[in-house]
């Protein structure tokens, strides 16, 4: 290292827990709702909003499918 150069560290934090609305999207997904119906029952919110929402998700939960993500809160006991 370079005299006076200066370490940076990144401060990993623990993820947030999901959102009631995400909660809600994967229950909804775990039914069997795809996210044009998840969509409409939102009181008319666009798909663009669902698919936001299911990212969201899935970077909490640390899952690459929404179908992962399904599994990790039936495992975690987040949903039923």
């Amino acid at each position: 290292m370079l005299p006076g150069a200066r370490i940076r560290i990144k401060r990993i934090r623990p993820p947030k827990p999901p959102t009631r609305k995400e909660l809600n999207l994967l229950q909804q997904v775990a039914q069997g709702q795809r996210y044009q119906d998840i969509a409409r029952t939102w009181n008319g919110t666009s798909l663009q909003v669902v698919k936001n929402t299911a990212k969201n998700v899935l970077d909490k939960l640390g899952a690459d499918t929404i179908t992962h993500a399904v599994a990790q809160a039936l495992r975690r006991g987040l949903i039923q």
